[in-house]
């Protein structure tokens, strides 16, 4: 029977084996982080939000695939390490921070997050030719993996000798769902292509989250002393686009160069802001989305 061309690259092993790994430079903001913001004294002041600064920050990827000769289907491993530190001082007069049982007209305020980020996925597909110069790969897999976050919040005023008060806020995560994508290259000619890859996931996500507040008043006394266990469905999406180049080595040996900007985005992650906010006004609040974007650099050899 007629099936569509397969578009794997060649290989003289039984399972063409890929190794990959790739550099990354991200950004991530998440929703609900701001340090305070401060509120006019009189008609001629503008308030403001103070939040992080994000920036920019490095992590890879590991990649390990196969491609049996059996109708040419896919088969990929993958490894994502994203560990990042963001941060923000400031000297802001007459600022209230969110982090505090009695938020208070602060001078100094400094913010300290940290996101570790270990995803594990696999991925079954089989590419295959849409006219001559375009590929096609459907996928469906599986991810999981850990998201934790630390983020530190201290706030200082002058009439309070200066003293820094401390809000400390954890939220550790492991997670687990399907996982479903596809990925496109358009064929340009001498081993050059451009390319744009989308994926969804639907995974089960269990979250740990204590947060701490130290008490103004009382130096080093915990005012506030929160711990929350929680489960939920979160949905994931990526969007990648970029361009690539491949060529042969020898006659079975192919390497494969690719730099793309990569977008995600992981639904209600923030849920050390989710129980600042329930413990303080007793409702239900919603927490924040955690958004990254960034450069991929990635190099292949199939053997």
């Amino acid at each position: 029977s007629l099936y569509n061309s397969y578009g794997r690259v060649e290989s003289t092993s039984l399972w063409g084996i890929s190794l990959s790994g790739s550099f990354i430079y991200w950004k991530p903001e998440e929703k609900g982080l701001d340090i305070g913001a401060t509120y006019p004294t009189d008609s001629s002041q503008t308030g403001h939000v103070l939040n992080l600064n994000y920036r920019y920050k490095p992590g890879f990827k590991l990649g390990l695939g196969f491609s049996p000769t059996y109708d040419h289907w896919k088969i990929d491993l993958g490894y994502v390490r994203f560990h990042t530190h963001q941060h923000h001082s400031s000297s802001t007069s007459n600022l209230y921070g969110n982090w505090l049982e009695t938020p208070f007209a602060s001078t100094k305020q400094k913010g300290f997050w940290h996101l570790d980020m270990d995803l594990i996925n696999i991925a079954l597909g089989r590419p295959f030719y849409v006219g001559k110069a375009l590929i096609f790969l459907p996928t469906f897999g599986f991810i999981g993996g850990w998201i934790d976050q630390n983020y530190r919040v201290e706030y200082s005023d002058e009439e309070n000798n200066n003293d820094w008060v401390t809000s400390h806020n954890h939220s550790d995560s492991w997670l687990l769902g399907p996982a479903f994508g596809l990925e496109t290259r358009w064929l340009l000619g001498y081993g050059f292509r451009i390319f744009g890859n989308g994926n969804f996931s639907l995974f089960f996500q269990h979250f740990k989250t204590r947060i701490e507040q130290e008490d103004r008043n009382i130096g080093g006394n915990i005012a506030v002393n929160q711990h929350d266990e929680r489960s939920s469905l979160i949905p994931n999406l990526n969007l990648a686009l970029g361009f690539g180049w491949g060529t042969y080595i020898g006659k079975w040996t192919h390497f494969d160069l690719q730099l793309g900007y990569e977008f995600l985005l992981y639904w209600k992650q923030n849920m050390i802001r989710y129980l600042n906010d329930a413990q303080k006004t007793q409702t239900d609040p919603k927490a924040g989305e955690l958004y990254i974007q960034g450069l991929t650099l990635t190099a292949t050899f199939d053997f």
